[in-house]
């Protein structure tokens, strides 16, 4: 009985410095300014994209490549959006970690709403789900985020395809000949599914 009481009095002082700690206080990936650079890095990969389908648009193509360059533009790319999920995934993990603290801070109650709150080792979907319930938005919007940067690390790798020669017809001004010529080159374009899937996942997680 004395030990039990020892510990609802650890606790609740423990509450208390976290009622004084939790306002003033975030987590270092969970801070307004990174936050805002993440959000500034999604508004600025959708505008690169856009400027490339423009070009691609207008050029039948973004530019002549050889097969090899194209697994660059492929796999490069894909690459810069596993470097920025990977940042992100510190965001969802941060968030997950402070939400416990944050409720009992917050809303002192039982300690399965706050204390014993577990999202770390739910699947993504069931956490999402379960800090709706909650009214823990932050969360949710941590977790559907990331799940946003994986759709966009998928997609990636079917961004860019390769066209085969490409033929181009045209007619001398003076002899009423109609000429045939095929260029040996490969353009590289944009895939209009995956483009618009990964502008809708940027736009979405730039908004959350």
């Amino acid at each position: 009985m004395f030990d039990m009481s020892r510990k609802c009095n650890d606790l609740s002082s423990q509450s208390q410095h976290i009622e004084h700690k939790i306002p003033g206080w975030q987590p270092s990936y969970l801070r307004r300014r990174v936050l805002i650079l993440f959000a500034v890095t999604f508004c600025g990969v959708l505008a690169a994209l856009e400027a490339l389908h423009h070009v691609s648009q207008a050029h039948d193509g973004i530019a002549s490549s050889v097969k090899s360059r194209h697994y660059l533009w492929t796999y490069g790319t894909t690459a810069i959006f596993t470097v920025i999920a990977t940042f992100w995934s510190r965001v969802e993990f941060q968030v997950k970690q402070r939400a416990p603290w944050k409720s009992m801070a917050e809303n002192p109650g039982e300690a399965s709403e706050s204390m014993l709150l577990d999202y770390i080792s739910e699947m993504q979907l069931a956490s999402i789900v379960k800090a709706m319930g909650n009214k823990h938005f932050d969360m949710a919007s941590g977790v559907t985020c990331s799940m946003f940067l994986r759709l966009l690390v998928i997609f990636s790798t079917g961004l860019f395809s390769l066209q085969m020669d490409q033929v181009h017809r045209s007619s001398g001004p003076i002899y009423p000949v109609v000429g045939q010529a095929v260029i040996n080159g490969n353009q590289i374009a944009m895939a209009q599914v995956s483009l618009r899937v990964m502008e809708v996942c940027l736009v979405l997680g730039a908004w959350y």
